[in-house]
């Protein structure tokens, strides 16, 4: 018995390692059995990361000038909408100038200085904030779909560029095995409601929690500890 613990332990941790689950040790693995609640990110996790523009929608600016803007802003930007807007507008050769004084907005988009004007891309959060007024896309996002807005530091409304990502192959299939044991499935996300929700619909999860801010995701598990998960 005492020898077949830890060999039990480090079977379970090997295996995992095999399958690329990674594990700090064996009482994570052993508080493991006692869940009954799972939380996923969407981004990257429940879906590919890989997303794609599937549609450019000008305001104040035509296409390929909002485009422009739109790379100098998400050239210095890790997020992978701001990769698929990136290859995008390569794809299309737009001629750009890099944007200085960058800034990353945490779980609204970014900020950046472009010939001396200061533009704003991101979500409808980060838009309202900035006092924009934007159109009403609902209709893309009940498709699963992800407009960025643009603005300036005036607050005119430039336009939006419109991504999707699409669910990992085998996401539906995961979310049903832990579905079948018995336990419940979250899926938390900064992304707006109705994007959320057709994108957890596709994945068949429990439960969908949207329009989080990376900061405030740790307080959600918590709150969900606090109901006795």
């Amino acid at each position: 018995l005492v020898i077949s613990v830890p060999l039990g332990f480090f079977g379970g941790i090997g295996g995992a390692a095999k399958q690329g689950i990674l594990m700090k040790g064996s009482n994570y693995l052993e508080s493991l059995a006692n869940a009954d609640a799972f939380v996923f990110d969407k981004t990257g996790t429940l879906t590919t990361g890989k997303p794609a523009v599937t549609d450019v929608l000008p305001g104040a600016l035509g296409e390929q000038e909002l485009l422009s803007v739109a790379l100098s802003l998400e050239e210095k930007s890790e997020h992978p909408f701001a990769k698929a807007i990136l290859a995008y507008g390569k794809e299309r050769k737009i001629a750009y100038v890099p944007g200085e004084n960058f800034e990353t907005l945490p779980g609204q988009g970014v900020s950046a200085t472009v010939g001396g004007v200061r533009y704003f891309g991101g979500n409808a959060g980060l838009m309202r904030q900035r006092g924009v007024s934007v159109p009403n896309y609902d209709s893309f996002a009940q498709q699963g779909k992800t407009p960025l807005f643009f603005a300036d530091a005036a607050g005119t409304f430039l336009g939006a560029i419109v991504a999707a990502d699409v669910l990992k192959p085998d996401s539906k299939d995961a979310v049903a095995l832990l579905k079948g044991l018995g336990l419940n499935v979250v899926m938390l996300t900064g992304d707006n409601e109705r994007t959320a929700q057709y994108v957890g619909s596709q994945a068949g999860v429990d439960r969908v929690i949207a329009q989080v801010l990376p900061v405030d995701k740790a307080a959600v598990v918590e709150q969900l500890r606090g109901d006795g998960h």
